[in-house]
């Protein structure tokens, strides 16, 4: 079996597979991000520009200290709803205590 460095995802409904990069060698940026799909509204918005979506989304991330991991999961992100048409919108919450998220403060 080969090594491959990337992990094929089998979603129903996103027009077949999703290539992860799971050795993030690549240093994305939020100009990247917002170049690589001129589809996203300002705020981390989505709406297919050809039809009305049947549904809308919203998507929390909690954050904390990982600007690299965001912008990873972000370059992922939008491409993957937007292929699904979907009205949507990303909300990157930011942690403000030092305890961990989700447990009591």
């Amino acid at each position: 079996m080969r090594h491959s460095v990337y992990t094929a995802v089998k979603l129903n409904g996103t027009g077949g597979r999703v290539f992860i990069d799971v050795q993030h060698k690549h240093d994305y940026t939020e100009a990247e991000i917002i170049r690589q799909n001129p589809a996203m509204l300002p705020g981390g918005v989505g709406r297919p520009r050809d039809c009305i979506a049947r549904h809308r989304v919203a998507v929390i991330v909690p954050y904390r200290d990982r600007r690299q991991h965001l912008n990873i999961l972000l370059s992922h992100l939008h491409p993957m709803l937007q292929r699904q048409q979907l009205d949507y919108r990303i909300y990157v919450v930011e942690q403000v205590y030092a305890k961990l998220i989700g447990r009591e403060l």
